[in-house]
């Protein structure tokens, strides 16, 4: 079972980021590359494919510096600095679009609850932004949208915007937008393909400590599960994933058994594969899983609650 991961800079997307440093280190930075290797001409050719004067705007701080240019400098020192020792002096980072850096970067990046959370949201209800478009997350559930914006904070200080609208059964649908560099870092990292059909947990979401795998399931039930009078059941249109989250149960949660789980098969009338959790395991999924989702929460601790000779109705 794997440790708890702590992401550095030098393994996030070098050719999508592009760092702010503080002024003081900015400035100790380039005056040691100038003595030691040159001016901005010399570290130009050495970087390659970049300008002199874009050289002195990055010493200067008048532009931001790509991560893959920061790290080639920061080798050019050798025993000067180290990429990583370099993370606490990042005030910020962005994408090409200066107007959604996140400020205050939390480096390195933990693998804890939160950032578990959000990776496996975005995999259920959220959109990547494709070519064109940023990142989202959609819910008709707000409190569950502001949870996952509150996990966003596991990056830093991130922008977001939250929009809304009204669907033709006059229902709130909620819409989170985030910067691109969001998607590109989950992507880098656990080599996500965002395509519904398509999508897979990730192979380290197996090993980790029991706590983070539960967060995957409840973030999955959250999106994609609806509770019924005896149980629990899981959807979705990739048999595949649907099936890595039926395999996270049975291997992670204790207690569980593996036939009060149904095995996943196709219902025609929702296009959709499913699979069930019965009532025995029921106490087991409270426990250690349970839901973010304040109806499916109250679903389920009405089926836990409530006695067989009594005429309550689910609610």
């Amino acid at each position: 079972m794997s440790q708890i991961r702590k992401i550095h800079l030098d393994s996030l997307p070098r050719d999508k980021l592009f760092i702010v440093l503080g002024d003081n280190f900015r400035k100790e930075l380039f005056k040691r590359l100038y003595k030691k290797i040159g001016g901005s001409t010399i570290l130009s050719r050495i970087i390659k494919n970049v300008k002199n004067e874009e050289v002195r705007r990055w010493k200067t701080g008048k532009r931001s510096i790509p991560l893959y240019a920061l790290i080639k400098l920061v080798k050019l020192l050798n025993n000067g600095f180290s990429v990583n020792e370099i993370e606490k002096y990042i005030i910020a980072y962005r994408g090409k679009s200066s107007k959604n850096a996140i400020f205050r970067p939390n480096l390195p990046l933990i693998e804890d609850e939160r950032l578990i959370r959000f990776v496996t949201h975005i995999m259920c209800d959220g959109y990547d932004g494709g070519k064109t478009h940023g990142p989202s997350y959609a819910n008709t559930e707000k409190s569950l949208v502001d949870a996952i914006e509150k996990d966003l904070e596991c990056f830093g200080k991130v922008n977001t915007k939250m929009r809304h609208r009204v669907q033709k059964n006059r229902k709130k649908i909620y819409l989170l937008e985030m910067p691109r560099i969001i998607t590109y870092i989950i992507r880098k990292i656990y080599k996500i393909n965002f395509r519904s059909k398509k999508v897979r947990l990730p192979k380290e979401f197996f090993n980790h400590p029991p706590y983070l795998a539960y967060q995957v399931i409840k973030a999955f039930a959250d999106d994609e599960s609806s509770v019924g009078e005896h149980c629990i059941c899981f959807l979705s249109a990739n048999k595949k994933f649907l099936n890595d989250i039926r395999k996270l149960l049975i291997l992670r949660v204790p207690g569980i058994k593996r036939k009060g789980i149904t095995k996943t098969k196709y219902k025609p009338h929702s296009k959709c594969y499913e699979f069930r959790i019965n009532r025995d395991n029921l106490p087991q999924f409270y426990k250690y899983v349970n839901y973010t989702h304040p109806n499916k929460k109250q679903k389920l601790l009405f089926i836990l609650n409530r006695s067989q000779t009594t005429g309550n109705k689910f609610p």
